[in-house]
């Protein structure tokens, strides 16, 4: 008969200190992670939110604030658009979504959103009682941004993938899942770009170049908008607008949202493009596309000069002029 040798294993316990230190890490977490979910979610729109999103913002800090959008259990105006709607070089008290007023007012425009990310925005959102307003900036479809890589504009290419095919591949597998459970369950992790701004009043990735590189806010300064000039290939686009690629994407978006009519569509003014005959034909081609889509308010030619601070950018008279012209349009509507 077999014998058989038995091993015995001893589990020792942790030592008394490494258990205190365990217990109150969790017990320390728990609270830090309690108050931030109460000041982060609770109280966003009454701590936190200052009006507009960062103006560099993370995918995290998009979707954490739609999430605290959905547990306002009240009707939102969301407004949609690039850098002109964000209000770029202005402050808050000066932009539409300021001067449009109401507590219900939603901007969650970002300097260089696509299509794509509005059209993302509005999906992961969407709810029958909000009203959301798609801006529609003229620039897109002139040489410089047409010719750009969506892998490199796209804002924020995660989110977008879950809705439309953007060509740019969005993280998969165990990585999504993990994010997305870190999301839910923990609120440091989904309010830490909120946090930064909200304790050190700077974007997270100024806050690593201070840290990192020492630099201070003024050794960064950028050229003003009013003194940039343009060049030839920017004042003048001769190519057909069907023939862009930034064409096709809107129409592409517009196809995914031609059954949602609680959406106004909004074509700005510019100052990039000459006023030349293919110019207005293209533009009659863009308000029809967009009109075939839904409720269309189109202001092209329609801003002065002195509505500029640039060639796209509109200073606080500009956007006085808009949200008088949005306000007067949605109150029709």
């Amino acid at each position: 008969m077999p014998s058989y040798c038995v091993e015995h294993i001893t589990i020792k316990p942790l030592p008394a200190l490494a258990t205190r230190v365990l217990l109150w890490s969790t017990a320390w977490f728990a609270l830090i992670n309690i108050a931030v979910w109460w000041v982060c979610d609770v109280q966003f729109f009454s701590l936190i939110w200052q009006g507009r999103l960062l103006n560099d913002p993370s995918e995290q800090e998009i979707t954490a604030v739609m999430e605290d959008i959905k547990r306002e259990k009240i009707p939102h105006t969301i407004l949609l658009g690039d850098s002109t709607i964000w209000g770029i070089e202005l402050p808050y008290e000066d932009t539409v979504a300021a001067k449009l007023a109401g507590d219900s007012i939603i901007n969650l425009a970002t300097p260089g959103d696509t299509f794509y990310d509005q059209l993302a925005i509005i999906k992961y959102l969407y709810t029958p009682d909000d009203q959301y307003v798609f801006f529609i900036n003229p620039v897109w479809f002139n040489t410089t941004h047409d010719n750009r890589d969506t892998a490199e504009v796209l804002r924020f290419p995660n989110l977008a993938a879950k809705y439309i095919d953007t060509g740019v591949p969005g993280d998969r597998g165990a990585i999504v899942a993990t994010r997305r459970l870190m999301m839910h369950l923990v609120p440091l992790y989904r309010n830490r770009d909120s946090l930064h701004n909200m304790l050190l009043h700077m974007h997270p990735r100024r806050v690593v170049d201070v840290i990192l590189n020492r630099l201070r806010p003024s050794d960064r300064e950028k050229e003003p908008l009013a003194e940039r000039t343009l060049s030839d290939d920017d004042v003048r686009d001769f190519r057909k607008i069907r023939s862009t690629q930034n064409y096709a994407e809107l129409n592409e978006v517009l196809s995914h949202l031609k059954d949602y009519n609680n959406i106004t569509y909004v074509i700005l003014d510019d100052r990039i493009f000459k006023r030349t005959a293919q110019v207005e034909e293209n533009m009659n081609i863009l308000h029809e596309l967009v009109a075939s889509t839904g409720k269309t308010l189109d202001l092209h030619n329609t801003f002065r000069n002195e509505h500029f601070m640039d060639f796209t950018h509109l200073n606080a008279e500009g956007h006085s002029y808009l949200a008088s012209r949005l306000y007067a349009f949605l109150y029709a509507n």
